[in-house]
This record gives structure tokens, C-alpha cells and sequence, in this order.
């Protein structure tokens, strides 16, 4: 199981380990120079992933407020060994004036354009929000030939049910046996349900939650000095690789 971990800052990026596997955000970068010392640091570590920024995005921004020739720029920039699609995320609480169905479609008219850019490591996403959603998706994209060996799982993130999660996972992989899964902003919580059955169904998996599982008196995040930063990695990955290290519940398989 391959652990990308999930940057929210670039001054991030000189403090942490150079042995990580780190997923960046096209947001962070979009108003970097070109020359900014930030796309060496990113260079330095063991393998990149590249999100689009999608999520951030919608919730932060209303939507993209860059073009896929701007992120196209970024991927030439960064050449990272993976790069995600730039989709659309589908929690209700955000992009309210996008029913599912239309931002799903508009996943696969970006992803249509995006999988004939010259850079390997391609990264097409599965968007939904009910199970019947992923499937609508997969069916969308098995009639464009958009699915790839490895598919991203979006949405699944901010659902507070580690159940859920873990059955629409286990669902696309039925759905889809000889396919790799990638699984956005996975928490220990979600692996550790039902004694890990989530890893039966995943390749890859990324988090950002290591950094924000403290909070002041007033309810907001704690400042990060390099210390704490440091610290808090450091336990949140031992935490994580106790539970990766151990047996996991084998998933009953449906026909």
C-alpha cells in the first residue's frame, strides 16, 4: 500500500522528510513563479503525486479558477509520477448549482482532454456521491475508453462513515476486478474499519489528516512550528503503518 502524504502549504516542503511520498495541490502552485525554489524542493522527495486542486477549489473558490492549459503547465513543471484529472468533487455542500450527474459529466470532458497530454502518469478520477453515481461514472467512462489501469475514487473524503466509504470502494472494485484504486484523503478511522477491509480493495491512498488532528481552546488548528509539524507526522505515520503492517479482514467476494 503506497501512502501519499497531502501538503496544505508549500513552506511545508523544506521541513519534511525527503523518503516521503507527498501529494501536492496545483492551487498551492498556480501563482508560483516559474523559478520558485519550491518546485526544487518538491523535486527532492521520494515520488510526487500532483492533485489538481479540485476540492480546494470548490469549496474555497467557488470552482477552478484556472484552465486546463494553466494546470497543463504546472504537470510540465512539476513532472510528477502521478497527475490527477481535473474533476469535479461531489459533496452536496458544495457547488450547489451543479446537480451530481452534470458535474460528473463535466469530469469526463476534462478527463477526455487531459489523457491526450503528452506527460505520463495520468490519473482519471471516478466521481459520485451514492453508489449508483460511481456506477453511472464507470459506465460513462467504460463508453469513452477513459478507464485506465489505476482510477482515482473521488468524494469519498468528508463523509463521517467509515462504512460507507469502505462499500462504495469495495463496490467499483467489484465493478471494475482488474483495475488499481487510488483513494483521496483516507483517515486511520477508515482503515482501521472492520479490521482494514478497505485495504483489500486499494493500490494507493493519500491523507492530509496528519496535520489536523489538534485543536486550541478556541476550536481552531494549533500554529505548526517545524517541532510540531515534525512530531506530528512522525505519529501519525507510525500510526498508520502499525495498522498497514498487520492482517487485514479478507472481504467476502459477491459473483
Amino acid at each position: 500500500m503506497k501512502v501519499y502524504y497531502g501538503l496544505t502549504s508549500h513552506s511545508q516542503l523544506k521541513r519534511l522528510p525527503r523518503e516521503l511520498d507527498i501529494l501536492v495541490s496545483a492551487r498551492m502552485l498556480i501563482r508560483m513563479p516559474s523559478k520558485s525554489i519550491v518546485y526544487k524542493y518538491i523535486s527532492e522527495f521520494r515520488s510526487v503525486m500532483l492533485d489538481s486542486g479540485a476540492f480546494g477549489s470548490a469549496f474555497w473558490d467557488g470552482g477552478y479558477t484556472y484552465g486546463i492549459d494553466d494546470y497543463l503547465k504546472i504537470v510540465e513543471k512539476v513532472m510528477p509520477d502521478c497527475w490527477v484529472t481535473m474533476d469535479y468533487p461531489c459533496e452536496p455542500n458544495i457547488l450547489p448549482e451543479f446537480p451530481i450527474r452534470e458535474r460528473i459529466e463535466r469530469t469526463i470532458e476534462n478527463t477526455k482532454v487531459l489523457r491526450t497530454a503528452p506527460f505520463p502518469g495520468f490519473l482519471p478520477v471516478i466521481q459520485g456521491w451514492g453508489i449508483e453515481d460511481y456506477c453511472y461514472c464507470v459506465d460513462r467512462m467504460e463508453a469513452e475508453e477513459l478507464i485506465g489501469p489505476v482510477m482515482g475514487i473521488g468524494s469519498i473524503c468528508r463523509r463521517g462513515s467509515q462504512a460507507k466509504i469502505v462499500n462504495i470502494v469495495g463496490e467499483l472494485s467489484r465493478r471494475l476486478p482488474n483495475i488499481k484504486f487510488h483513494a483521496f484523503g483516507v483517515k486511520i478511522n477508515t482503515v482501521n474499519y472492520n479490521n482494514g477491509e478497505v485495504l483489500n480493495y486499494l493500490d494507493s491512498l493519500d491523507t492530509a489528516a496528519w496535520q489536523f488532528n489538534e485543536k486550541d481552546e478556541f476550536g481552531g488548528w494549533k500554529p505548526r512550528s517545524h517541532q510540531e509539524i515534525s512530531r506530528r507526522l512522525a505519529g501519525y505515520r507510525e500510526k498508520l503503518n502499525r495498522r498497514l503492517a498487520r492482517p487485514y479482514q479478507l472481504a467476502l467476494r459477491r459473483d
